[in-house]
């Protein structure tokens, strides 16, 4: 019997921990989870090894060798970020920050990447110039595995914006490398032909792990997630938003659940800010979730009756598991994202400006009848035959993606 030999394959993703001030982000941790089964069941003889911000809590939680990554922060400084992205792939991977905890984690991360045959982006929307330290991080990775000859392939992104030539050329050179790029919502694939790259139409990597519930739970909650977007230039009232949601919990004796999604270090950023702020103004009560891992807040998604969220992440899982949910965008990064989760379950009526501009009549009168169960189970069987389309056209890009990746 032929030997076959153990690839691997080193695993970029935004992985955090769920512990008290780690970085948490659920959308990410779906994302990875998913990529780790879909790897493990078509390429079993693959080893994943995971750049993460926390290894001990990914290796616990994946069971899956994990290696500190190129970490280059949490704030938004673009000089700095180019900086390091510069010295790091210059160097090969000597980070010479004056740090020497930064400087042994970069060499650390070099060995895992010289150690593996190919390296795989898993989807997010980090490509962007408005997370500098997230873009630059992901640029690094591209050159040092340019450099040290290893394949890379990007799955399911989010692209752009970007809002300056030297991003432009720093992204095209990158994708340009890559063995494929897939994207997941329309305008995305529009910036990578633009930038010269021809995208590879794929579904949220998450998208796999719902599951279209077989009958509406009566007694489901109307969930709700809402964060304050650093790039907003719609921003939503939330005494407006806590009206139409007594509203609606009034006229229709559904109760209120707020699902948090993401919390920086030291609970920075945390959707928690945006229930309180909510409470504040409503006049029905609202439970918060406790943070969760991704399939515990799958499955709570799946046992609503309505999903209203300015995140992306909230409409990928309620849709794939058959639940209506209604987008509010921020800004046109948002807007790309929650367009492309809705409009790949034909729903993009069903996205909103955050700020209302025509007033909240149309969500009000969209909403309430979402909640009709008639209506709901009608939406759960179309749900359901779109969500096999869409994992069929997934799969197909998965294979050639993969294939691609370990061939070259």
């Amino acid at each position: 019997m032929a030997h076959v030999r153990t690839r691997r394959i080193l695993l970029v993703a935004d992985a955090g921990g769920r512990d008290s001030g780690d970085r948490w982000h659920v959308g990410d941790e779906a994302m990875l989870a998913a990529s780790i089964d879909w790897l493990r069941s078509a390429a079993s003889t693959t080893d994943l090894v995971v750049a993460s911000t926390s290894t001990a809590w990914t290796r616990l939680m994946y069971d899956v060798a994990a290696v500190s990554c190129l970490d280059f922060g949490d704030d938004a400084d673009t000089a700095a970020a180019r900086d390091r992205y510069q010295s790091v792939v210059a160097s090969l991977g000597r980070a010479a920050t004056g740090d020497p905890e930064s400087d042994r984690a970069t060499a650390a991360f070099v060995a895992a990447l010289r150690a593996a045959d190919a390296v795989l982006f898993c989807g997010a929307g980090n490509l962007c110039s408005a997370f500098p330290n997230r873009l630059y991080e992901r640029l690094a990775v591209a050159g040092l595995a340019r450099a040290l000859g290893r394949p890379y392939a990007f799955s399911a992104q989010t692209l752009g914006p970007l809002w300056d030539a030297t991003d432009r050329e720093e992204v095209a050179h990158a994708l340009s490398g890559a063995e494929l790029v897939g994207t997941r919502d329309r305008r995305s694939a529009e910036l990578a032909a633009d930038l010269g790259v021809t995208a590879t139409p794929m579904a949220d990597d998450a998208l796999c792990l719902t599951a279209p519930a077989p009958a509406a739970d009566r007694a489901g909650p109307i969930g709700v997630t809402l964060h304050r977007s650093p790039l907003e230039h719609r921003r939503y009232d939330p005494a407006v938003l806590a009206h139409l949601l007594d509203q609606l919990a009034e006229t229709t004796g559904t109760r209120l659940c707020f699902i948090p999604h993401f919390r920086g270090p030291q609970n920075r950023w945390s959707d928690e800010r945006a229930a309180d702020e909510l409470r504040t103004h409503l006049r029905t009560p609202l439970v918060v979730t406790p943070w969760c891992e991704p399939m515990e807040v799958i499955r709570m998604t799946a046992a609503c009756k309505l999903v209203l969220s300015t995140r992306y992440h909230p409409l990928v899982f309620a849709l794939g598991s058959g639940v209506p949910a209604l987008g509010l965008y921020q800004d046109d990064y948002h807007l790309a994202k929650l367009e492309g989760a809705l409009q790949m379950f034909r729903r993009r009526s069903w996205l909103y400006p955050a700020d209302l501009p025509d007033g909240v009549g149309s969500l009000v009168d969209t909403a309430t009848a979402l909640l009709r169960e008639s209506v709901a189970a009608a939406e759960r069987v179309t749900s359901a035959r779109t969500r096999s389309e869409v994992l069929a056209m997934d799969q197909a890009a998965r294979s050639e993606l993969l294939d691609r990746l370990m061939r070259a």
